[in-house]
């Protein structure tokens, strides 16, 4: 009876140390497996490293110079509305000298009498009724910006009552 017992326990041990190195083989397995999809991982990274630098990079220069474009913008945009706004003052300031030029003429005082409704001596008067007074057509011209001023405009947030 002793020598079956041993066989049983051999037999037993030598399953044992079969199950424990097919169970070590499939961990091996497994942490193989494991480490191959690591490398694959960072094969697949280091295919993507360098536009994702790049990209960085860009991001960071755009943040960085967005302050300073935003102030060199509102800048340039205040700039060309009060020089716009400085040149209709201009020219009204230039049809009120003329308009002063001809007034210091007799001929001028004359004219401006005579729409007035004065006369002069042996001259008569008469109103002429239906006519519009204004000549000119209506201005049709808007003050609507370009499409790329409206862009900036939304991309610095700038607005016009700022200025």
């Amino acid at each position: 009876m002793s020598t079956t017992n041993v066989t049983r326990k051999d037999t037993g041990a030598s399953s044992r140390r079969t199950a424990a190195r097919h169970a070590h083989a499939t961990a091996t397995q497994a942490a193989d497996d494991e480490k191959a999809r690591r490398e694959q991982r960072r094969g697949q990274l280091k295919s993507y490293k360098r536009p994702l630098i790049v990209l960085a990079v860009i991001l960071v220069v755009v943040a960085a110079l967005y302050a300073p474009a935003r102030t060199y913008y509102s800048a340039w945009r205040t700039n060309g509305i009060l020089q716009s706004s400085k040149d209709a003052i201009d020219q009204s300031n230039s049809a009120y000298e003329s308009d002063n030029s001809r007034l210091m003429s007799s001929e001028g005082i004359q004219d401006e009498a005579r729409k007035r409704g004065y006369v002069s001596e042996g001259e008569t008067g008469v109103k002429v009724e239906g006519l519009d007074e204004s000549s000119s057509s209506s201005d049709l011209s808007s003050d609507s910006d370009p499409w790329y001023i409206t862009v900036l405009d939304f991309v610095f947030s700038y607005q016009k009552g700022s200025a």
